[in-house]
């Protein structure tokens, strides 16, 4: 974006990037763009795209241009989900531009590393969608759906009675697709191949009871070595050594810890790295560890090892954490509450990991439940760097 663009637009100061933009799907039938303040922390409704149904999860093209979301129960038929592509203009405005149905349900996508491929994890239906991506025009088409199995009923029966995959999450190569499946206790494995063709590889098993959630890579880039994953009927984080296959991502467990003080109970749900990869966050929801909000743990990670030290549990200042993300500068934590319709930012020591939870800002909306930073293409002194946040 030019200078002056951004300038009109409102998102820069002289000399000085003053203000960023995000993007919040919600259950309220709306995504709803925010203008953000890196100087105060504030955050402040910009506008609303009410063109999707339950567009509870997003993510945002490398490039910046374009905006995916899912839609949990599409628009078009109610029996199914689909997949939405908008372009971002100059101003941070979203324009539909496609839509493709797949299995119902989807709760997470995620986007090949070159761009071409979108996987979502389809909880309710038991499966997985693969999409094509025209990342020029947005064009997107369904390739095919798989659906999963389970011979027998979980140790949690009303959460473990079918498949119930979380989260798609591509690794850096974009040869393999991980899933955590909350309803079989196991972590799914995709195999994408050049046609593209994909395969069911072989899972790995997580402690029956857990019911993985949501997964992180470790590094971020490059060659990962470590996977953690979020349990959340167990509240534990499982710490995970990574090995390529020919057919799969071999996963051996290196750890489990919990994401709660002994004796409380909740359920676990987002899990997020710090920028600088020290630090690993994971929400609670439904717990009780603090009166008025959900709770919040904070680890250290053991580069070598790949194990986790806890370093406090603090209070995430909303209720129902379904999502929660570290601005690029690494300078600001920011919560979003489901139930309590507020998103609250926080400040953030980069090199202490430590969050400050006096808030510098609240904002209400309804039912917010995944925030993405847009990266906007503009030139940022040192003080300012960013780049898409997951």
């Amino acid at each position: 974006m030019k200078l002056l663009s951004l300038l009109q637009a409102g998102l820069l100061t002289t000399g000085v990037v003053s203000q960023k933009v995000a993007f919040v799907g919600t259950y309220s039938n709306a995504i709803t763009s925010l203008s953000f303040d890196t100087e105060s922390g504030e955050l402040k409704v910009a506008g609303n795209n009410s063109g999707s149904n339950a567009p509870s999860w997003q993510e945002i093209s490398k490039d910046g241009k374009l905006l995916y979301t899912i839609e949990e129960t599409s628009a078009q038929n109610s029996s199914r989900g689909a997949l939405t592509s908008y372009s971002i203009s100059q101003d941070g405005k979203l324009k539909k531009l496609s839509s493709a149905l797949g299995l119902a349900s989807p709760v997470s996508l995620s986007i090949s590393p070159d761009q071409s491929i979108i996987i979502t994890a389809n909880y309710g239906a038991a499966g997985a969608s693969a999409y094509s991506a025209n990342k020029d025009t947005g064009e997107v088409k369904l390739l095919g759906d798989f659906m999963f199995k389970l011979d027998k009923t979980g140790p949690v029966p009303d959460r473990q009675d079918a498949p119930h995959p979380h989260q798609a999450l591509f690794e850096p190569k974009g040869e393999y697709v991980l899933m955590p499946d909350l309803g079989a206790d196991l972590i799914r494995v995709l195999k994408i191949e050049k046609g593209p063709k994909f395969t069911v590889a072989p899972p790995a098993k997580i402690k029956a009871g857990t019911g993985p959630r949501h997964g992180v890579l470790y590094p971020a880039t490059d060659k990962p070595k470590f996977y953690y994953v979020v349990g959340e009927l167990s509240n534990t984080v499982t710490a995970f050594s990574m090995e390529y296959t020919n057919e799969t991502i071999k996963l051996t467990e290196v750890q489990t810890i919990s994401t709660l003080p002994e004796g409380k109970t909740g359920a676990a749900g987002e899990i997020i790295l710090s920028p600088s990869g020290k630090y690993l966050y994971v929400s609670n929801r439904l717990d009780k560890v603090f009166p008025d909000a959900s709770s919040v743990a904070q680890y250290s990670i053991d580069e070598k090892s790949g194990k986790l030290k806890l370093l406090e549990i603090f209070n995430g200042g909303v209720e129902n954490i379904r999502h929660m993300t570290i601005h690029p500068s690494g300078k600001w934590f920011v919560t979003e509450g489901q139930d309590s319709g507020t998103i609250k930012v926080f400040t953030l020591d980069p090199e202490s990991g430590k969050v400050n939870t006096e808030a510098k800002s609240t904002l209400n909306i309804q039912k917010p439940v995944c925030l993405q930073w847009w990266n906007n293409g503009a030139e940022e002194d040192s003080e300012a760097e960013c780049e898409l946040a997951d």
